[in-house]
C-alpha cells in the first residue's frame, strides 16, 4: 500500500512538473525566446518519459495490490466459517454462506486498495488545487463553489444507491439460495411433476423482487453517473471559461491559462473516485 501510494506521489509531481513546463514553453514562444525553447523542450521529453514509467509501475502495483488483498479477504473468511460452531452451520443456509464468500466478499474486495485510492485521490487533487490556487484565487473559489454542489449532490445519491444496493444483496442471496434447493430436490421435482409450481415461484422472485430492485438501482446510479461525471466534465470548461475572461481582461497570461486548464483536467479523475 505504501509503495502504491509513493508512486501514485511521484507521478503527481511529475504531471504539475510537465503542466509547469508547458506554461513555460507557451509563454517563451509569444515571447520569441527560441533557445530557451529548446532546452525546455528537451527537459519536457524527459519529464514525460519519466511519468508514463511510473505510471507503468503505480498500475502494475495497485493491480497486484488488488489481487493480493481479495485472496487474503477469502482466506480470512473461509477460516472463519470453519470454526464456526455446529449450530451455525444449522441456523444459515448453504447458499447464503457460499454467496457471502463468493459473491458479497468479491463486491467489498476493494478495501484492499481503498485506502491506498482515497489517500492518492485526495493527494492527487490537493496538490492541483493548490497549484490552481497560486495561480488565479477567484476562479479556484468560484471552482471550489461548483465542486461543493457536485460532491453534495452525489452524496445523496450514494447513499440511495448504497441502501438500494443493501436490499439487493439480500435477493441474491435468496436466489443463490433457491438455485441450489431446487437443483439436489430435482429428482423430487420431477418425480411429484412439481416443474411448472417452481418455475413460477423463480419467475415471481425474478420478475416481481430482483427485477424491480435491479430497476431502482439502475435508475438511482443512472443520476449518481450523470451528476460527477457532469462536474467532471463541466468543471474544465467552466475553468476554461473564466480563464479566457481573465485573459481578456489582462489578468492572466497564456500560459497560465493552459495551465489552470490542465490542472483542472487532472481533478476528474479524483472527484469521479471520491464521489
Amino acid at each position: 500500500k505504501t509503495f502504491s501510494y509513493l508512486t501514485c506521489l511521484v507521478g503527481s509531481f511529475f504531471v504539475i512538473v510537465i503542466i509547469d513546463c508547458i506554461q513555460n514553453l507557451v509563454n517563451l514562444c509569444i515571447n520569441v525566446e527560441l533557445d530557451n525553447v529548446k532546452n525546455l523542450i528537451g527537459k519536457l521529453l524527459i519529464f514525460i518519459l519519466a511519468y508514463m514509467l511510473i505510471n507503468l509501475v503505480q498500475q502494475i502495483s495497485y493491480r497486484l495490490l488488488t489481487v493480493k488483498g481479495k485472496g487474503i479477504l477469502w482466506e480470512k473468511l473461509y477460516t472463519l466459517l470453519v470454526h464456526k460452531e455446529i449450530t451455525f452451520y444449522e441456523n444459515n443456509e448453504t447458499g447464503d454462506l457460499v454467496s457471502q464468500i463468493q459473491n458479497d466478499a468479491q463486491t467489498v474486495g476493494y478495501i484492499a486498495t481503498g485506502t491506498v485510492s482515497i489517500v492518492s485521490h485526495i493527494t492527487v487533487f490537493l496538490l492541483n488545487f493548490g497549484i490552481m490556487l497560486s495561480i488565479s484565487v477567484p476562479i479556484t473559489l468560484i471552482t471550489t463553489a461548483l465542486l461543493i454542489l457536485g460532491f453534495a449532490a452525489t452524496d445523496i445519491l450514494n447513499r440511495k444507491v448504497a441502501d438500494s444496493n443493501k436490499e439487493a444483496y439480500e435477493l441474491i442471496a435468496e436466489n443463490t439460495q433457491f438455485l441450489l434447493q431446487t437443483i439436489r430436490s430435482f429428482n423430487v421435482i420431477k418425480m411429484l411433476q412439481r416443474e411448472d409450481y417452481f418455475i413460477q415461484k423463480y419467475r415471481d422472485l425474478v420478475r416481481n423482487h430482483i427485477y424491480k430492485k435491479d430497476k431502482k438501482i439502475s435508475f438511482y446510479l443512472a443520476c449518481y453517473l450523470t451528476a460527477f461525471t457532469g462536474v467532471a466534465f463541466v468543471l474544465p470548461v467552466f475553468v476554461l471559461t473564466c480563464c479566457i475572461y481573465a485573459l481578456s481582461t489582462g489578468n492572466l497570461n497564456i500560459g497560465q491559462v493552459l495551465a489552470l486548464y490542465a490542472l483542472a483536467e487532472q481533478l476528474n479523475q479524483p472527484i469521479i473516485a471520491l464521489s
